[in-house]
């Protein structure tokens, strides 16, 4: 009804009435949790939207779709809702289910650079120093910890 709603007949509130109502009976519907992700964005509704990436997060098993949705509930904290300790918490998260993702690995730089959190910013880098595969990528690391560590 959501997809018939929001295509066929373009009436967008009506479209995620039945989204939140396919959600209600089963929290873990994919294309409802899609969709309605999709309009939330479109309309701004960030609260909203933090709420149903959240939902998703919780139904997802696979490690590299968990940190996906993961990052983009950080993104979504950091970038609209200005909610730096809960983007650092999600990318934290992303993580966790997947180590070397990169793009929550530099957010996460991103988030402890800008809050002066100097000492955990420096060990993030030497971990990744150490677990990069890539010899230019940790010393890459290593170069800007040992930045931080002179000032």
């Amino acid at each position: 009804m959501g997809s018939l709603c929001e295509e066929r007949i373009g009436d967008e509130l009506r479209a995620i009435d039945c989204y939140k109502r396919a959600l209600d009976v089963d929290a873990r519907h994919r294309p409802s949790l899609t969709s309605m992700s999709r309009r939330l964005a479109a309309r701004r509704d960030w609260p909203e939207l933090v709420r149903i990436l959240e939902l998703e997060l919780d139904g997802l098993s696979e490690p590299r779709a968990r940190a996906r949705a993961a990052y983009r509930l950080g993104e979504v904290h950091e970038q609209h809702l200005e909610a730096p300790d809960r983007a650092a918490a999600a990318y934290e998260t992303a993580l966790a289910a997947w180590p070397g993702h990169a793009p929550s690995l530099e957010a996460l730089a991103r988030l402890r650079a800008m809050q002066g959190a100097w000492r955990r910013l420096v060990d993030q880098l030497e971990e990744e120093a150490a677990e990069a595969e890539d010899p230019q990528r940790a010393v890459d690391r290593l170069v800007r910890a040992g930045a931080l560590w002179s000032r």
